[in-house]
């Protein structure tokens, strides 16, 4: 049975719509490229869904000056993870920032993870050889009615400039 969360915590820039089925996240970011990649970014999720990633409908620019720039997108309200799945995220998030794509074939111990979390073990080997997020770690990872496992931090997938070249699968 999923568990949802009774609040959102204070001062994300998270909010819970109306419809109770529905987050928005706003987010100030110091520089206009990054608002920019994080518009297309969205913007590439809400045309072609992944089911790797929370499901988002609406993406919206608040505030674009000179030093100010503002963004908010809508996202799916989803539940929480147990507590061996955020534990073993955040092993596995740590051999990600060490080893990168190599994280799960490194001679770490994870063999009962491996049988325990059989689904999450195979969701996040599958995050990390796409080696397109950057910011692995149990924060960023709730889990759908379907009891899909979903990345709902979109920043995380920002590392390069929109143009390199890792960057090729994000439409435009």
């Amino acid at each position: 049975m999923i568990r949802y969360a009774s609040r959102l915590p204070p001062g994300r820039g998270c909010e819970l719509l109306e419809d109770g089925k529905t987050v928005r996240k706003t987010v100030k970011c110091s520089e206009e490229y990054t608002l920019i990649f994080m518009q297309v970014l969205v913007k590439h999720f809400i045309n072609h869904p992944d089911p790797l990633v929370v499901p988002v409908s609406r993406f919206e620019i608040i505030e674009n000056t000179q030093y100010n720039h503002r963004y908010s997108y809508d996202m799916e309200f989803l539940g929480m993870l147990s507590k061996e799945e955020k534990l073993f995220i955040d092993r596995v998030g740590d051999l990600h920032d060490q080893f990168g794509a190599d994280a799960l074939n490194q001679d770490y111990d994870l063999y009962p993870e491996r049988h325990s979390l059989p689904r999450l073990f195979s969701y996040l080997k599958e995050v990390i050889a796409l080696n397109r997020y950057h910011d692995l770690h149990a924060g960023n990872i709730m889990i759908d009615l379907d009891e899909n496992y979903r990345i709902i931090d979109l920043e995380g997938f920002y590392y390069f400039s929109l143009y390199n070249s890792s960057n090729n699968w994000i439409t435009r």
